[in-house]
């Protein structure tokens, strides 16, 4: 990502741990490697929340607090160095909520207070890279709102059942662990000839990874594939749950007209040029208006002397995501498919569109995805680690664990439309619709309540 970035100066010249310098010497990149903050440990807040103790609960601490990671301290050292130096820092983190938060977070942890430009990088080629002009400062209040709030349900939810149980390790319960745990025990009851349809649209992260997983690709392989095909400047920013087409500035028609040139790809693309007919004219740039992730997955046109430089991998994955878009442009229509069995796949269908299985129907109007997209893979392998279902031949079971967990936390938990909540709620704060603090009140409230629920079902 820092190479591609690059290139808008000449590229680079010399490199070091955490950071390069351009060409022309004009400017520095330095790069995260992920999140560069964590959430304060119970024991930071007070020493005796080290301890699990059930008169602690609920632990609702006055303030939200974040610590820099100890292993950035190199890469916080060297930033430091340099913007000493600066007359502008460039935040060029990943369009989501997540990367604004990391790189900002930073630099108020460094004491920056200079002017600070925001590029857009859902695309990393060199005529998709700009400066763009929305302020995403809330994108960072609302991910700091997201992880304490994800802290508080967790850290007291978790506590009050593992003491309840009297289990030697503590039980994960979460916001999104727990109504995903309830779906695949219901998925797992309602295995049959079911029918169902496949959306033929752009694919976002969760559909990409469901259909490579049932052709062998593990979910964390597909993410890491499509993080490094993001890096490389192939396709655009992949961690989003949005299956819509971006807008363009001036169409699609020379977008298809470079993809036709791929091995499989051309009948499919003359049918969408034919069905765009001479309104839609030549290729622009994604129009930058709204939130910078919210599209699907797009890749961008390469010549063929690259595409025959990739890997299998990326060539098979370039040609999956490159399909799904050319058909929707296409007009096709759904396509019929039938569930015989519920493991990896279709848990990260149904996390990716929670309509299927929300009991109030009504709430399927804004956001339908519950967990990130980055993470949802992670959080199926940690309720694996921790006991509360099995997988053995792409097969989910429910364990005794898993049973007793759902048994003993209250039924909002479980609930995804309580979920669904929060994230139209976390998405109004992004938005700066929201003030963190109403958010964060109405948050300490429920969490409240579920401790009071979960001692009445002891």
């Amino acid at each position: 990502m820092a190479l591609n970035l690059a290139e808008r100066y000449g590229g680079a010249s010399k490199w070091y741990d955490d950071w390069l310098s351009t060409a022309d010497d004009s400017a520095v990149i330095g790069w995260t490697g992920g999140m560069t903050f964590r959430h304060a440990y119970p024991g930071e807040y007070k020493p005796g929340w080290k301890r699990y103790r059930p008169q602690d609960l609920p632990m609702l601490p006055d303030e939200m607090r974040f610590k820099p990671l100890v292993q950035k301290k190199s890469l916080y050292a060297a930033m430091k160095s340099h913007m000493e130096k600066a007359d502008r820092v460039i935040h060029a983190g990943k369009p989501d909520r997540a990367g604004q938060a990391s790189v900002d977070w930073m630099l108020f942890h460094l004491g920056w207070t200079g002017t600070v430009v925001r590029w857009d990088t859902r695309l990393l080629s060199r005529a998709s890279l700009a400066e763009s002009g929305n302020d995403f400062g809330a994108w960072a209040a609302s991910e700091k709102c997201r992880m304490h709030a994800d802290w508080l349900v967790g850290i007291n939810m978790t506590r009050a059942i593992t003491m309840e149980t009297e289990n030697a390790a503590s039980i994960l319960v979460g916001r999104v662990a727990t109504p995903v745990l309830a779906r695949i025990a219901d998925g797992l009851t309602e295995i049959r000839e079911q029918s169902a349809c496949v959306r033929v649209s752009p694919m976002d992260m969760a559909t990409m990874q469901a259909r490579l997983a049932r052709s062998g690709t593990t979910p964390r392989e597909a993410a890491l594939l499509a993080l490094g095909m993001y890096e490389k400047g192939l396709i655009s920013y992949p961690m989003t749950s949005n299956r819509t087409l971006p807008k363009r500035n001036d169409g699609y028609r020379e977008w298809l007209t470079r993809l036709a040139r791929l091995d499989g790809m051309r009948e499919a693309a003359t049918k969408a040029l034919e069905r765009l007919g001479s309104a839609d004219k030549a290729t622009g740039v994604f129009q930058r208006d709204g939130f910078m992730a919210s599209h699907g997955i797009l890749v961008n046109p390469i010549p063929l002397s690259r595409y025959s430089r990739l890997t299998l991998n990326e060539q098979a994955a370039y040609r999956l995501l490159a399909k799904a878009a050319i058909d929707a442009l296409a007009g096709e229509q759904e396509r019929p498919y039938s569930r015989r069995e519920y493991g990896v796949p279709e848990a990260l269908e149904d996390m990716n569109d929670v309509s299927t299985w929300l009991s109030a129907k009504e709430l399927a109007g804004g956001t339908r995805s519950v967990g990130a997209p980055a993470t949802r893979h992670v959080l199926l392998e940690r309720l694996v680690e921790r006991g509360l279902v099995d997988l053995r031949n792409n097969q989910f079971s429910l364990t005794r664990l898993g049973a007793t967990a759902l048994n003993k936390v209250p039924g909002s938990l479980k609930d995804p439309g309580v979920t669904l909540l929060w994230e139209n709620a976390l998405e109004r704060v992004a938005a700066g619709e929201m003030a963190e603090a109403a958010f964060m009140k109405d948050v300490g409230g429920y969490v409240s309540r579920l401790v009071d629920e979960a001692r009445k079902l002891s």
